[in-house]
């Protein structure tokens, strides 16, 4: 395998045909899960996954339950598929909490507090519908329980790991929140070995060709139980070399088509989902697409390489702002102001 057939096959699998997704909750579930630090883009992570999509209708699948945006891999804001949810945090969250310890003492945040800050919660949203972050503050606050900002992050955060509250889509630019059990279908639970071996079928079949470092880095699993869920999805994969690492990708992809450039979201998975981002991105350019406080960019893709960052411009209802690192191939400009309008469509329908 080369490079570019390497990267090719990555679009390829990363942006499936709309008949094998066909709404937004179907994409996530695809993916199993996908960055989303950035609301706004990661609205358009989907959007520009699903043809003819519309941000409107991408939130109103958050607003209606069918995809929830919460605290997932690594700790991070992802989208899953509501259905997916509740085995992914019996996945994620011992780990994450336990990896957050040493956070709580210094917010002072103890088992007490944990438990009274529960209470307060589960008494406001048992009675309520959704109800936005400063509502809970506000009850918090009443209770007693400071909820200054780092405190409430990690009080919410530590109370949808627990699987009490689930956020809920928006009221205006605020998150809501509501009871997990009120928000999401009930589903069967899956076992450590059953939900990893999941989790590995889906990030292989979306994001491969990658390698099992790949998938642990992604997952925020120990390289072992990665190994392990690998070997359990290994039926339905292929594999090839390149530069001595060994890649896993679905058994039934063919040679992938060359892909048309794209405008990609900032956090897109794409870029953020291997721990090698090397074979796309020129360390030269790194600091273009990922800043220094963590931030990655909506990124430009020719050939597979990213090649740019764009931007829409504060302030005005269309138009996007190309950054490329050098000059953009000629034949590369058609395509990509297609991807420009197709961008205004999408926030503006």
């Amino acid at each position: 395998m080369t490079t570019p057939e390497l990267l090719h096959l990555r679009l390829h699998q990363q942006h499936p045909a709309p008949s094998a997704t066909p709404d937004a909750a179907g994409l996530v579930a695809h993916f199993g899960a996908m960055q989303a630090q950035d609301y706004a883009q990661s609205l358009w992570a989907v959007g520009a996954r699903l043809p003819g999509s519309t941000a409107a209708a991408v939130a109103q699948a958050l607003t209606e339950g069918r995809l929830v945006r919460t605290w997932l891999l690594r700790g991070t804001l992802h989208l899953a598929a509501a259905a997916d949810v509740r085995w992914l945090l019996d996945l994620v969250a011992p780990r994450l909490v336990a990896a957050c310890a040493g956070q709580y003492r210094q917010r002072e945040l103890d088992a007490g507090t944990f438990r009274r800050s529960f209470a307060v919660l589960e008494e406001l949203l048992t009675t309520q519908p959704p109800q936005p972050r400063s509502a809970l503050a506000a009850a918090l606050r009443q209770a007693g329980i400071r909820p200054d900002g780092p405190r409430l992050y990690s009080l919410l955060q530590r109370a949808v790991w627990e699987k009490l509250i689930c956020p809920a889509g928006r009221l205006g630019a605020e998150p809501t929140y509501t009871l997990l059990d009120n928000w999401l279908p009930p589903a069967p639970p899956r076992s450590r070995a059953e939900a990893i071996a999941e989790l590995a079928r889906r990030y292989f079949c979306s994001h491969g060709p990658a390698t099992v470092a790949d998938f642990a880095w992604w997952a925020g699993l120990p390289l072992g139980e990665a190994r392990r869920g690998l070997e359990a999805a290994q039926p339905g994969l292929q594999t090839a070399q390149l530069d001595g690492q060994s890649y896993w990708w679905p058994a039934d992809s063919g040679p992938a088509p060359a892909a048309p450039p794209r405008l990609l979201a900032g956090f897109d998975e794409y870029l953020v989902a291997y721990k090698n981002r090397e074979l796309l991105l020129d360390p030269a350019h790194a600091r273009q697409v990922l800043t220094v406080n963590g931030i990655f960019r909506p990124i430009i893709v020719v050939d597979g390489r990213v090649v740019g960052t764009w931007q829409r411009p504060p302030g005005k209802a269309g138009g996007v702002e190309l950054r490329p690192f050098g000059e953009l191939p000629g034949e590369a400009a058609t395509p990509l102001a297609e991807a420009a309008v197709t961008i205004n469509r999408f926030w503006n329908a």
